[in-house]
């Protein structure tokens, strides 16, 4: 089985993007971006939402940060919790936490599994 390196650039974009996609997925240091976004997490201590991470940023680079938190996610360093708070937008968006999420339990795993 081949797994995809989902730091390979060819993964950033899709086949039929514009070409100027195509070179930015190619020119974009995403370990830069995963590390900073990594670092100002740590100033988060009960989680943040992409907003937070945002605000300590020039808005030009909003479209280099805001597709790493789901790559750092997919590598377990962060994790999506049930919580929720309100964004500039007036939206909610997911609270993120570093670290892999919590797992339940075994006893609380077999309860669950019980009742499906």
């Amino acid at each position: 089985m081949t797994f995809l390196d989902e730091d390979d650039p060819r993964l950033r974009h899709r086949r039929d993007d514009i070409d100027t996609s195509v070179e930015a997925a190619h020119t974009t240091d995403t370990n830069l971006w995963f590390s900073r976004i990594l670092k100002d997490m740590e100033d988060f201590p009960d989680g943040c939402i992409q907003d937070d991470i945002l605000a300590r940023y020039d808005e030009k680079w909003y479209g280099s940060i805001t597709p790493r938190f789901a790559g750092l996610c997919r590598k377990n360093l962060i994790h999506r919790t049930e919580e929720r708070r309100m964004a500039r937008s007036g939206r909610r968006q997911s609270v993120m936490r570093l670290g892999p999420a919590p797992t339940l339990p075994a006893t609380e795993l077999e309860e669950i599994e019980a009742m499906l």
